[in-house]
């Protein structure tokens, strides 16, 4: 996961150990594969491989991480991460 707060960003990798980058996430979005790696709500991008599930139930919709941690999810981005992980699955 990372998050972004201004021209800093935070790097969360699977084992919890986190670092802080000089990158906005719009350079971020720019150097990553979209279905890799993709931005789910202004503050934050997720893997999608480490996706566990999504709870469409809450407002606003929120990403569920495999260590139980929750991201939001904008609602303009909803249906096309809906779309990719639809395609992912296939």
């Amino acid at each position: 996961m990372i998050s972004g707060g201004g021209p800093y960003s935070t790097i969360t990798m699977d084992n919890g150990y986190s670092f802080i980058k000089a990158f906005t996430l719009k350079e971020f979005e720019s150097l990553c594969r979209p279905t890799l790696l993709v931005r789910v709500h202004k503050r934050y991008m997720v893997k999608f491989t480490h996706l566990h599930s999504i709870n469409h139930y809450s407002e606003p919709k929120e990403i569920i991480m495999p260590n139980g941690e929750t991201i939001p999810i904008s609602r303009r981005r909803y249906n096309y991460i809906k779309q990719v992980i639809k395609q992912l699955s296939k």
